[in-house]
């Protein structure tokens, strides 16, 4: 992914779904610890055409912490 467009799209989760978001060289990486932007943020991946991945994190006892998502591109931004 272009500079540009991890730039923004880093910028839009910070600000709109108030998450961890870090940039790198090539992908967006983000971490979630609530079950409904979570979700959020699936639907948004979803409306813009994203290429992500996520992985749900579970402590020793199974429980849920975090869902972590690489976003690797999109085609479009709303």
């Amino acid at each position: 992914m272009e500079q540009e467009k991890r730039e923004w799209l880093s910028d839009i989760l910070t600000k709109l779904y108030d998450v961890q978001s870090e940039k790198n060289d090539e992908d967006v990486y983000v971490i979630v610890n609530e079950f409904s932007k979570f979700v959020s943020l699936v639907n948004l991946m979803g409306s813009i055409g994203a290429h992500f991945q996520f992985s749900i994190v579970t402590d020793e006892n199974g429980k849920t912490d975090d869902y972590h998502f690489v976003i690797e591109d999109y085609d479009s931004l709303l």
